[in-house]
């Protein structure tokens, strides 16, 4: 994962020196007056748009945990760790790294299921 870490961080900062993007003051009530991928370029904007919506879904209870880095882990690990208090746990997500962390870590043979919403695809089941 660390290949995959540094991938990753060296692709943002690629991106970043590529365009730039203002730092931009902003709360729930404002229009965005910038196109969302020129926004996310800016890291502090990234940063204070996932704070302000990590604070709004715990005021509303919903649970939220942030990843250092790539979040797939994470993702896994939760789905995993409350899958014996609930029938049917879903991880949605557009990355097979999920589905390759999900086969490699769970431990009770619980049902994987990978689908794709694009027409005509079959269901792969594992």
């Amino acid at each position: 994962m660390a290949i995959r870490k540094n991938t990753k961080r060296f692709e943002r900062l690629r991106r970043a020196l590529a365009t730039s993007s203002p730092d931009l003051i902003f709360d729930e009530t404002t229009i965005a007056s910038v196109a969302q991928d020129k926004f996310l370029l800016n890291d502090r904007n990234t940063f204070r748009l996932t704070d302000m919506l990590k604070v709004y879904m715990e005021n509303n209870n919903i649970l939220t945990l942030q990843a250092e880095g790539d979040a797939d882990r994470l993702i896994v690990t939760t789905a995993i760790s409350i899958s014996s208090s609930y029938e049917v746990v879903k991880i949605v997500g557009e990355d097979i790294d999920l589905m390759v962390l999900l086969c490699g870590l769970s431990r009770d043979g619980g049902d994987h299921i990978l689908s794709t919403n694009r027409p005509n695809n079959n269901i792969l089941y594992l």
